[in-house]
């Protein structure tokens, strides 16, 4: 290979576990070279590349691994399917191992468990995890991404983020959807995380985090949909330590780094509906670690057709604003948690083409600690 040449070069190969004649084009700062293995390509991609998967299936054997460790754009261009063969190795389909901060995107593709989506919680299969995530981004304004991906038939979670060592930090979720998988986001030690315009539905717990003492001090989850139903595997709501079956959306527990930290926590302007079980459930700090409440807002949500809105073990209240409760007359369905004075009487949902979520275009507020008087 002539490394004479420093130009824009482009790599393509065609995928040798593919169902379908799948090629990858990879773009840096180097010479044009051919490889026959995505594998290959992302090795030996320069720090920066961006790595394009053209149209087709790929088919992963069951211990196969796609495996990020660099500052690398992993794109899909057109429709790209990537599963498993089934297989007892349990097994993510990408997994991102990152030794220092890095700019990676995994954005476009669509992530399939092996096919076998009746398995229970606890039996083993090829692909229970699609994306485990180990490393952070580099910054607030630039983090790490994981955008525009379906997730499909996951008996464990969609994305994990890993606990071995610091806090996984810097990385934005945006735009993806979660269907039929157990958990869509697991929170296994994971901090300035910003979660934005996704879908989620059948799930017994969309976003999830470990009975551990990791706290998360910083994170927005903003214009998503939680849509409540539950996944049609068997064995749904047995295991994985979620307490009573029925689905809910956000089952976080309140862990602090002291006694006076803040816990930094944006709940904003997401569509909360059809939950059995609670939509959003603020669990109780883990033995030896610290509660807090005074930094978490649920602000501007819509709360609809949910078995209980909003259930709060810890020992504070969170702090509820203009909300709509499903009626005029304000939230009537929280647990452990006192009811905000402030409520939307009426509101209008505006959907944005190529989001997930929902736009609150206009509303109208009740006045502080006024019941209208149809409610009284």
């Amino acid at each position: 290979m002539n490394r004479k040449l420093r130009l824009v070069g482009i790599v393509t190969f065609a995928l040798v576990l593919s169902t379908l004649a799948t090629t990858v084009t990879a773009a840096s700062r180097t010479v044009a070279c051919t490889y026959t293995a995505l594998s290959a390509a992302l090795a030996n991609a320069e720090p920066g590349a961006t790595v394009r998967v053209h149209s087709g299936t790929m088919l992963l054997a069951a211990d196969q691994v796609i495996t990020i460790t660099k500052e690398v754009n992993l794109v899909a261009s057109g429709t790209v399917i990537i599963k498993k063969e089934s297989g007892t190795v349990n097994q993510p389909i990408i997994s991102v191992a990152l030794d220092v901060p890095a700019g990676v995107t995994i954005e476009g593709f669509t992530l399939k468990n092996s096919g076998d989506v009746t398995m229970a919680a606890t039996d083993s299969n090829s692909a229970a995890v699609g994306i485990n995530v180990v490393g952070d981004g580099l910054s607030d304004l630039d983090p790490a991404i994981i955008r525009d991906n379906s997730f499909v038939g996951f008996t464990d979670s969609a994305i994990v983020f890993s606990t071995s060592g610091a806090p996984q930090e810097h990385w934005l979720i945006d735009n993806n959807t979660f269907t039929n998988v157990f958990y869509g986001i697991f929170l296994n030690g994971a901090n300035d995380l910003t979660i934005l315009n996704n879908k989620f539905e059948s799930y017994l717990a969309a976003i999830t985090n470990a009975n551990d003492t990791q706290p998360i001090t910083l994170f927005s989850v903003t214009y998503n949909s939680f849509l409540g139903e539950m996944p049609t595997m068997s064995g749904a709501g047995n295991d994985h330590g979620t307490g009573t079956a029925g689905t809910r959306a956000l089952n976080l527990q309140m862990n602090a780094v002291s006694s006076d930290a803040d816990m930094n926590w944006k709940i904003n302007k997401n569509v909360f509906r059809d939950h059995t079980a609670m939509a959003l459930r603020f669990k109780a700090a883990s033995d030896g670690a610290f509660e807090s409440t005074t930094s978490v807002y649920v602000q501007m949500n819509r709360f609809v057709r949910n078995g209980v809105d909003i259930v709060n073990e810890t020992s504070s209240d969170v702090v509820l604003r203009l909300n709509w409760w499903g009626t005029v007359c304000g939230p009537d369905s929280l647990e452990g948690q006192s009811t905000d004075d402030l409520w939307l009487v009426a509101y209008t949902a505006k959907a944005h083409p190529g989001e997930h979520g929902f736009r609150l275009r206009e509303f109208t507020s009740s006045n502080p600690g006024v019941v209208p008087a149809g409610c009284r």
